[in-house]
């Protein structure tokens, strides 16, 4: 088996599975669920869980208010940090591991890998999407991935690849995120909150 071992346990969050859950409980039991329908996509940052812990913690516990009865497919979309490319690697391992345990890897990525390529090294050390892993374990009882290193990629021409998964409500979308980095404060809530306008209206024309 191709298992995706886990590269940053104990530098990003904690290593210890007694300690990684009981962190990530907190995190999630702080927040509120939202009033309104359950969601289809969260946006989740990817930092450190001492700086990014409790925003995570509010994104993943809206998934409180979702069906379980059934398992779900998550798309987990994240940026690469170490490996420049073009496009998309779709991270067609078979398993992902954490100190929480191993996450299957959903079949639909074999396929897609076959579409849009894979390239091992572009996240055998990338932590934008094993950080939100714990989170996952410890919010879904039953799931399967379809990791997704993003490099130099068109939106446009991922979202036309994905937007017909988006039909099925058992398809999770998750998108790993800084929003911004190094940029004086005035300038990044600037920045943030022209985010917060787009995501929602869907409108991509900011970029």
């Amino acid at each position: 088996m191709n298992v995706r071992r886990a590269a940053v346990a104990g530098l990003f969050y904690p290593q210890e599975p007694a300690i990684l859950q009981t962190q990530v409980k907190g995190y999630l039991e702080q927040a509120p669920v939202a009033v309104g329908p359950p969601p289809r996509a969260l946006i989740a940052p990817h930092a450190g869980y001492i700086y990014s812990g409790p925003v995570a913690g509010w994104a993943y516990r809206q998934l409180a208010a979702l069906d379980h009865t059934r398992p779900y497919t998550v798309f987990l979309l994240g940026p690469s940090h170490r490996v420049a490319f073009h496009g998309v690697s779709v991270c067609a391992f078979d398993a992902y591991e954490t100190p929480l345990g191993r996450i299957p890897v959903s079949p639909l990525a074999h396929t897609l890998a076959q579409q849009l390529g894979f390239l091992p090294k572009a996240d055998l050390q990338e932590h934008s999407l094993e950080v939100h892993l714990p989170f996952l374990q410890m919010s879904l009882p039953a799931f399967e991935l379809v990791p997704m290193v993003i490099g130099n990629a068109s939106p446009w021409a991922l979202a036309k690849v994905l937007a017909p998964f988006a039909h099925d409500p058992y398809n999770l979308f998750v998108v790993s995120t800084d929003l911004s980095h190094y940029h004086p404060y005035d300038e990044a809530r600037a920045i943030d909150a022209t985010a917060n306008q787009a995501i929602p209206a869907l409108d991509i024309r900011v970029i």
